[in-house]
C-alpha cells in the first residue's frame, strides 16, 4: 500500500462518527460514488440486518455497492478481494501515525485485487470499516481534490 495522494486540506485519519453506518454509506454511494466515472464502488465489512437497518452490524463477508457502470471484468476483479485482504488493508493504514496517513493509496496488482487500484478508507463506530475504490488509470490529481472535497463534506454533514 503506498501513499498516492494528499489534498491540501489533508485530515490523515477518515472517521465518520455516525451510528447510521449503513445509511451513510448509502448516501455516500448516491452523492459522491455512483455520480462520478473515476469510481468503481464502496466495499465494507458490514451489512443491514433488515431495509430499515440504519446501523447495520460487521459481516464476516464483505458488502459491495458497485458503480451502475462499473465494466465486467473491473466488477469481477473487485470481488475477488478477499476479508483477509480486506482486513491486511487496514492493518496497514492503522499501523501509520495519523501524520503520516494521506486520503488515498495505490494498490498494485496482487495487493488483495486483481488491478491497480485507488482506494480512500473510512473508518466508523464499531470498528466498521469501508474503502471507496478509485480508477487508478483515469485519476488525475485534479480530480482527486475534487473527491476529496466531496468526501470531506460528506463526513462533515
Amino acid at each position: 500500500m503506498k501513499d498516492f495522494h494528499t489534498s491540501i486540506n489533508i485530515r490523515g485519519v477518515h472517521i465518520v462518527n455516525y451510528f447510521n453506518w449503513e445509511e451513510k454509506l448509502d448516501r455516500l454511494y448516491r452523492k459522491v460514488v455512483n455520480p462520478s466515472n473515476l469510481c468503481y464502488g464502496i466495499v465494507s465489512n458490514s451489512e443491514r440486518i433488515s431495509k430499515t437497518d440504519q446501523y447495520g452490524k460487521l459481516s464476516n463477508g464483505l458488502t459491495y455497492r458497485f458503480h451502475n457502470k462499473i465494466d465486467t471484468l473491473s466488477h469481477a476483479n473487485i470481488t475477488q478481494l478477499s476479508r483477509i485482504e480486506f482486513d491486511r488493508i487496514f492493518k496497514n493504514y492503522d499501523s501509520l501515525i495519523d501524520e503520516e496517513k494521506c486520503d488515498f493509496y495505490h494498490l498494485e496488482k496482487n495487493q488483495g485485487f486483481y488491478m491497480e487500484i485507488l482506494v480512500y478508507p473510512l473508518v466508523g463506530k464499531d470498528n466498521k470499516k469501508c474503502l471507496i475504490l478509485f480508477n487508478f488509470d483515469k485519476s488525475k490529481q485534479d480530480d482527486l481534490d475534487k473527491m476529496t472535497e466531496a468526501i470531506y463534506k460528506f463526513i462533515d454533514d
